[in-house]
């Protein structure tokens, strides 16, 4: 399956860049697969090799573990993985901090015990004494460096045994025929320890001792709290379990309970079905065939003319239900074809009434003066008994002449009262006859739709639109004409009704205007006119789709599962000319950079913007990216003459077309209520640079968006580096990619600031990440609250660690300063299959959805009331 995946990624299009993601995403399938299904322990200590280089040494000791614990311990390899092992927790030590490294050690050389015990008689035992000697006197090194509030007694005197251990081991290791490093490099180690690190934790052994007999009492005081505190920490842990089993436990019952809803419903409509086709169908008494029930026949209406030996009144009964002298209504005859009824006189044939001399009048509508008229009739117009009986009395017989002008008047009536009706035309089909009066009920005159059909296709009827994406359907009002025929004249009378004509798919259906434009009073959201903290998600491939289907189907999934803001590309630059129908926003080709306004360009971000208005959903769109994904700033360098993003941040010409693209977004969308915030970039960086370069970028690119737009909110994309407020000196603490979080926050014309949190791609350890994630969203928050707006954490995600990642959103939920949170990312099943994986997607309804997504929702309804 990993061959397949990878073979399906080989073959797909390199031309376009959307096809990036889709194919990154089918070669991440490919490497689940292998790490599904292979069975050979190799796997994980190559992983594991690789993780040591890049520095992700709790990946590397994951990995190391797997694939331990699929082997043997007779395996001839599992001394060496216990090796490996033991080398990385010993790396570990050495880049922690001061307080973290002796435990790290410590569990280095219990790895390097192991691995020695598991490869005793082995060619390669006297390697794994080297290593416990090793990490002997590294541990010896280390216990004399911090102070002595920071070590104990017990801590130093082991240090000194294993010293005194290590020194003989490396005398024997050096006589030894085969050692693995230079004899005399091994007895200098040995020297060393037993002169200078020997004396030095002798000299620690008595400080450490006459400080704990002068601070004992403090020492109990402190360790009983330490105690207390490592407890409350595994209570606080056992609560997160049990709170996340309990949410887990109501989704799924929630979950359950639409299941069986479904179900039931299911079944009361297949019972439904049955007693219709019970109802509709009966069992033959001949063969035991069921055949279909036959509809009792109405009586049918005696000719004019006809002799009346029933005695019924000109009706005649047609089977045994007719009830006798009762009058059935007629239906109107609609022929769809034209009929031709000789007139009284011209010769044509009539029935006699048993003496009463009374024919009944048909006539035919006939053209006049022998021209072709632009209407076409295919209905024949009859005229009711009380006009014929009106007419016998006034002794008019109706001559050819009388019938061939009465039907120009019909015509020419029906033709003036008629306007032209196109195919969406709605006719009355009302064919029963007014059961209280003797008089036909009124008779629909319906023209030939060709002529109909053939302006619709040219767009000469004015009901005619065509539907494009981002259009919304328009309701006309069609034109419907009706004749009713009377005992005095023939009229017509014309009614109207609403027609809605829409596309095929729900993209085109019309916006509907939902909410008010977003804001912030202080540390708060004001969102639809209430305080509000709002859960969130990412979806940046939103606005790529082609299918407005699929954009108001996620819209839909979004806005029913009570997810507020969304965060979506409103970037996507080329370089090249790409393919046809490929959506793109902005392009930089030979020179020239135009944005995109086409079907293909910015009306697909249209639409992402009208359905999530009729959804409800509030959207952050920011303008470019830092990265290559999509464009990015690099998509400006030939354009611009430059060659960094550093330089893209004061090149004029690159500034002056970012703010074009701006300028073309922005005026779209000014009055928008689905528009949350404007956002300067996603996760800008100036690698080397001084803070005031992205500084200055930030005022004057703020101040650009507000003169344009006023209304909406404009924020940073930042990832919250240079963060002095609580920093632990880490990475993302510091300023080398040249961000200052809190003075890029300050400025008056940012509304709110972002950040976003990745521990395990910034080097922060396994077992200390999700701590190091809750202080990071503290800290954070209280940059926040300094400033006076309030914070978002915009991106976070941990491998889609559901126990971690609920605990982050806990702690914004509870953080003050913080406004919002928004995980990611979101992923859905569309027309085109799943939406990219790129390990941290949680997909609509799956597990980790109900893990990190159902249940966070829930606690945020509650804290909103």
């Amino acid at each position: 399956m990993g061959n397949l995946h990878l073979q399906v990624a080989r073959e797909m299009s390199r031309a376009a860049d959307q096809q990036k993601d889709k194919r990154s995403g089918i070669q991440h399938r490919a490497v689940d697969k292998v790490r599904e299904t292979i069975k050979d322990s190799s796997v994980n200590p190559n992983l594991a090799h690789i993780f040591v280089e890049v520095k992700q040494f709790g990946r590397s000791v994951e990995n190391y573990k797997l694939a331990l614990a699929k082997m043997r311990s007779t395996d001839p390899q599992f001394g060496g993985v216990l090796a490996c092992l033991g080398r990385t927790w010993l790396l570990y030590a050495k880049a922690e901090k001061q307080e973290a490294r002796l435990e790290a050690m410590k569990t280095s050389l219990d790895c390097s015990r192991c691995a020695l015990e598991a490869s005793k008689g082995a060619q390669d035992e006297i390697n794994h004494r080297f290593n416990v000697a090793f990490v002997q006197i590294q541990i010896a090194q280390l216990i004399t460096t911090p102070p002595e509030a920071q070590r104990s007694l017990f801590d130093v005197e082991t240090a000194s045994q294993d010293l005194d251990a290590a020194i003989t081991s490396f005398q024997e290791i050096a006589r030894s025929p085969n050692p693995p490093f230079s004899k005399d490099g091994i007895e200098a180690r040995a020297s060393m320890g037993r002169n200078t690190m020997k004396h030095q934790l002798t000299t620690a052994a008595e400080k450490q001792a006459d400080y704990q007999r002068r601070n004992a009492p403090r020492l109990d005081d402190e360790r009983k709290k330490r105690e207390a505190e490592i407890q409350r920490r595994e209570g606080e842990k056992r609560n997160v379990a049990e709170a996340v089993e309990e949410r887990q436990r109501r989704v799924a019952e929630e979950i359950q309970r639409m299941r069986d809803e479904g179900k039931a419903f299911i079944a009361r409509r297949m019972d439904e079905e049955r007693a219709r086709e019970e109802a509709e169908y009966t069992t033959d008494a001949e063969n035991g065939e069921k055949k279909k029930r036959e509809k009792r026949k109405a009586a049918k209406w005696k000719m004019k003319g006809e002799e009346d030996e029933s005695g019924n009144g000109g009706m005649v009964e047609s089977g045994a239900g007719a009830e006798e002298g009762g009058k059935k209504r007629r239906k109107k005859d609609r022929r769809s074809t034209r009929e031709s009824v000789e007139a009284s006189g011209s010769g044509g044939e009539h029935a006699e009434d048993g003496g009463s001399g009374r024919r009944k009048k048909k006539r035919r509508l006939e053209r006049k003066s022998g021209q072709e008229s632009k209407f076409k009739f295919a209905d024949l117009v009859e005229e009711s008994d009380d006009e014929d009986e009106t007419g016998d009395a006034n002794g008019n017989t109706g001559t050819d002449a009388d019938d061939k002008m009465s039907g120009v008047e019909e015509e020419e009536n029906a033709s003036k009262t008629r306007p032209r009706t196109s195919a969406a035309t709605i006719v009355d089909d009302d064919d029963d006859e007014d059961e209280d009066g003797g008089n036909d009920a009124p008779k629909a005159v319906v023209e030939d739709g060709a002529q109909t059909v053939r302006e619709d296709r040219h767009g000469g009827n004015q009901w005619y639109s065509q539907c494009k994406p981002g259009t919304a359907s328009t309701t006309k009002a069609a034109t419907m004409t009706v004749a009713s025929t009377t005992t005095s004249k023939p009229a017509a009378t014309t009614t109207t009704r609403p027609v809605t004509t829409s596309s095929k798919t729900p993209s085109s259906a019309a916006p509907v205007s939902t909410g008010t434009i977003a804001s912030r009073s202080g540390t708060n959201f004001i969102i639809d006119g209430k305080v509000q903290y709002f859960a969130g998600t990412n979806t940046y491939w939103i606005g790529f789709l082609t299918n407005n289907a699929d954009v108001d189907l996620v819209m839909q999934h979004l806005a029913t599962s009570g997810i507020k803001v969304l965060r979506v590309w409103g970037f996507n630059d080329v370089t090249s000319t790409p393919g046809s129908g490929t959506v793109y926003y902005q392009s930089f080709i030979n020179g020239v950079a135009s944005v995109n306004t086409g079907t293909n360009g910015l009306q697909r971000l249209d639409y992402v913007v009208q359905s999530a208005q009729t959804y409800g959903i509030k959207l952050i769109i920011p303008f470019v990216n830092n990265w290559g994904d999509y464009g990015g700033m690099a998509a400006y360098y030939s354009y611009a003459g430059i060659t960094s993003n550093a330089q893209w941040y004061t090149s004029s010409k690159a500034q002056a077309q970012y703010q074009t693209y701006i300028r073309a977004v922005v005026s779209r969308y000014t009055n928008s209520p689905a528009i949350f915030a404007w956002e300067l970039a996603n996760e800008a960086r100036c690698n080397g640079c001084a803070t005031s370069v992205m500084n200055t970028w930030v005022k004057s690119t703020a101040a650009f968006i507000k003169s344009l737009d006023s209304k909406h909110m404009v924020t940073t994309g930042s990832e919250g580096f240079g963060l002095s407020t609580g920093s632990d000196g880490s990475y993302p603490y510091g300023q080398s990619e040249g961000e200052d979080f809190a003075a890029n926050c300050a400025d008056s014309n940012i509304d709110f600031c972002v950040y976003h949190m990745y521990p395990d791609s910034w080097g922060i350890s396994a077992s200390s990440a999700q701590a190091w994630g809750n202080a990071w969203i503290k800290n954070h928050a209280a940059a926040c609250v300094a400033a006076g707006k309030p914070c978002v954490l915009e991106e976070f995600g941990y491998n889609s660690n559901c126990a971690i990642e609920l605990n982050w959103e806990t702690t914004a939920l509870g953080a003050r300063g913080t406004g919002g949170d928004m995980f990611w990312q979101y992923g859905d099943s569309l027309s085109g299959g799943l939406t990219a994986q790129d390990g941290n997607t949680a997909y609509y309804l799956s597990d980790l959805w109900n893990c990190l997504v159902a249940s966070h929702l829930a606690d945020v309804k509650a804290k909103n009331g």
